[in-house]
């Protein structure tokens, strides 16, 4: 049997309601011959049904406003009010949940039954009346009560839970806000203060929160720290991954700048990887990250890279991959890492993107592609970094222009 869901297992049990064998209903009798009113009583108690009498339809009216059944069998041909005029004021009851009504009568006229049914009445019991037929009228019509009710029950459970959805929709919107804006507080909107350095970056999540993380940190009057990376997931937890990697580097860029000691990449990322694994397992953090030191004196660059994708150096007629594989940050403690160093010159473009750029598809599922952000990059090397990322983030748009993940790129300037 398939499990039902939470909104099932409320409106089903109404939509189905188990029938009530211990009180099977609730009866109105009104006629004004106290015999009729007595033999109906005895078929109707004797099937276990509830019977209330009234004698008169001012009498059923009065009677309504203290009981309400589930079917009320009326007298067609009663004195002062007949049984038409009590069904019409019965229907004007706007207030009174809907009861069906059974016009008891020994005329067989049509005309007659149809002006009965379109007073409100629900159906017609020929008098003499049939003990069997009366009771299974009264069981149809209650059991059809029932289920008008139960499906009255569902539209009210529905607008119920739609105004739940609502606000819990509006709720989470309002955090989700709160947590874009405390994601993009830990990334940095200006690039490094360095003469002769300039800065862009757009960053775009596929959801309203992402994954994707960048950050620069200086070190000294000479040297600054690029980092680039993509946590495992997008939402809250990928929100909460990038929070813990920037924690624990902002306590590595610390230790450099009071030591004073030589940073090395791969040895960060190794140390990174030891407390994502180590104390903090329990955060259960993925995420590739690019690691750079970027020295201007010597005008150098030097990198790990712990499985994050790799990063282009521009310049005018080329593009130089800065290729260095390693494993992503979180999967395994003694995890180690390599360190490169390349050299760049004045014009350079050194340029890191999230996966979510050479991965675009397009609606006939191909991707945007290397080859296509070689060339684009190709297309605007020899622009300045803002120029450059919008040209190259219009050809990736044009190719696909709904995202399904995180977008980000990072160009800076020498």
């Amino acid at each position: 049997m398939l499990k039902q869901t939470a909104w099932e297992q409320l409106v089903f049990p109404r939509i189905n309601p188990q029938p009530d064998t211990a009180t099977p209903g609730i009866i109105m009798i009104v006629d004004d011959l106290p015999d009729n009113l007595r033999l109906l009583e005895i078929v109707l108690k004797g099937k276990g049904f509830q019977v209330f009498q009234a004698r008169s339809g001012s009498e059923a009216l009065a009677l309504l406003n203290l009981v309400l059944p589930d079917v009320i069998f009326l007298d067609l041909m009663m004195p002062d009010m007949d049984g038409l005029e009590v069904t019409r004021r019965i229907r004007a009851m706007t207030e009174l949940p809907y009861i069906p009504i059974v016009l008891l009568t020994a005329s067989q006229d049509n005309k007659a039954k149809i002006t009965g049914l379109d007073a409100g009445a629900d159906e017609f019991l020929a008098k003499p009346f049939s003990q069997p037929e009366l009771i299974a009228r009264a069981r149809s019509l209650i059991r059809l009560r029932r289920y008008n009710q139960a499906l009255a029950q569902a539209v009210q459970d529905n607008r119920y839970l739609n105004d739940l959805l609502l606000t819990e929709n509006t709720r989470m919107a309002e955090e989700l806000e709160r947590t874009r804006q405390a994601q993009m507080r830990l990334m940095p909107q200006a690039g490094p203060d360095y003469p002769g350095v300039s800065f862009a970056v757009y960053y775009q999540p596929a959801l309203e929160v992402g994954g994707d993380y960048y950050d620069y940190v200086r070190l000294d009057e000479e040297r600054f720290v690029v980092v680039l990376g993509d946590a495992v997931g997008k939402g809250g937890a990928a929100v909460l991954a990038v929070a813990v990697i920037k924690s624990v580097l902002a306590t590595e860029f610390a230790h450099a700048l009071q030591e004073k000691s030589t940073f090395e990449p791969a040895q960060v990322l190794e140390r990174i990887n030891g407390v994502i694994c180590g104390p903090m397992e329990s955060s259960q953090t993925e995420m590739t990250l690019f690691c750079g030191l970027v020295d201007l004196g010597r005008r150098t660059i030097r990198y790990s890279n712990a499985g994050q994708t790799f990063p282009l150096l521009a310049r005018t007629g080329s593009v130089q991959e800065l290729k260095l594989g390693g494993l992503p940050i979180g999967l395994f403690s003694d995890a180690t890492y390599s360190t490169q160093e390349i050299c760049f010159e004045q014009g350079d473009r050194l340029m890191l993107y999230s996966d979510g750029l050479n991965e675009a598809t397009d609606l006939q599922h191909e991707q945007f592609g290397f080859d296509r952000l070689r060339a684009a990059v190709l297309a605007h090397a020899g622009l300045s970094p803002q120029p450059m990322l919008e040209g190259i983030m219009e050809q990736v748009h044009l190719f696909c222009q709904d995202a399904d993940d995180d977008q980000t790129l990072v160009i800076f300037g020498f």
